[in-house]
């Protein structure tokens, strides 16, 4: 296993890539040992969160790999600034995907904002319920709202959230601990 280690070590990007395309065993960890030092600190600055960063170079890693193996490699290139780009694309979608999820849970917060104020409350029991509901996590809001408000039941939140109804169910009971801890949920 150490001759082999030491072996890779010895070749360079374009032999070494050449293995991993003919599925030599170990070339595809090899190949990783070497670039891995340099992508986690790149994805690290641009994600700002180490373990996003890992998940995302672990995905980086498939990709490179598929597309080593389909042919997406042409040499045409260094294969260092290849890799580096496949690693700033997902990367990106990465940051995408999570601001798509912010604000797709800002709007969740509006909406049970809205979907409050238009019940008839008086303000006090408005303001409390509110800042209550806020109080909990993004989840633990959108399902009290779709239980408490709408009066869904944990079946049919389970099917519009696309959730198991065990999710439903584990987090509408913390939502339903945490306002009994200020006393508001007649639950």
């Amino acid at each position: 296993m150490k001759a082999e280690r030491d072996y890779f070590r010895t070749l360079g990007n374009a032999e070494l890539v050449k293995l991993v395309i003919d599925e030599v065993p170990g070339a595809p960890d090899a190949l990783a040992e070497r670039f891995t030092p340099m992508l986690l600190p790149f994805l690290i600055r641009i994600i700002r969160n180490k373990d996003a960063a890992e998940e995302v170079l672990q995905i980086t890693w498939l990709h490179v790999l598929l597309l080593l193996s389909h042919g997406g490699y042409t040499e045409r290139g260094h294969f260092a600034e290849w890799i580096r780009t496949i690693a700033f694309n997902q990367a990106e979608e990465y940051r995408r995907a999570q601001k798509r999820n912010q604000m797709r849970l800002a709007g969740i917060k509006e909406y049970i904002v809205a979907d409050l104020k238009s019940k008839e409350l008086t303000p006090i029991h408005e303001g409390l319920l509110i800042k209550a509901i806020s109080k909990l996590s993004n989840q633990q809001q959108l399902i009290a709202n779709l239980f408490f408000i709408k009066h869904l039941t944990l079946a049919e939140i389970a099917i519009q959230l696309n959730m198991t109804y065990k999710a439903v169910t584990s987090a509408l009971t913390k939502a339903k601990q945490r306002l009994r801890k200020m006393k508001l949920a007649g639950a």
